[in-house]
């Protein structure tokens, strides 16, 4: 992947044949990037897939490792688009967001747990997330 394909006075190599390797080249960069997306999309998907062990007398633990309950906020609503869905569901400028499906304050994981979220209920009317 890293060895030159041309030799020390820039012409291509006569002893290997340059198309190939770079088409196995950039089939190998695409493959790890499928791999990539693949594994975070897996990643993203695992809170959801695995049951989260709770205690009822325990609050649950956050991203921080700080205490945090049903009530804690995990982001804070910048703006609302005018005739968005966010606005005709009432959604409003510096509203704090506590649960969003099924993400909360402990699983939040920087906002990125949101997307698959999103994904699942896009171009759903009617329901409540």
């Amino acid at each position: 992947m890293t060895t030159p394909l041309v030799d020390r006075e820039g012409f291509p190599r006569a002893d290997i044949d340059v198309a190939s390797v770079r088409t196995a080249r950039q089939r190998i960069i695409c493959l790890r990037n499928d791999v990539r997306d693949c594994t975070e999309a897996i990643a993203a998907s695992l809170p959801f897939l695995l049951p989260r062990p709770e205690k009822a007398d325990e609050a649950a633990m956050d991203v921080d490792g700080a205490a945090s309950d049903a009530t804690t906020p995990f982001a804070l609503v910048d703006g609302v688009a005018p005739g968005s869905p966010a606005a005709s569901a009432g959604l409003r400028r510096s509203d704090r967001i506590v649960r969003f499906g099924s993400i909360d304050a402990s699983n939040h994981d920087h906002l990125k747990a949101i997307a698959p979220v999103l994904q699942r209920y896009e171009n759903v009317r009617h329901r409540t997330l």
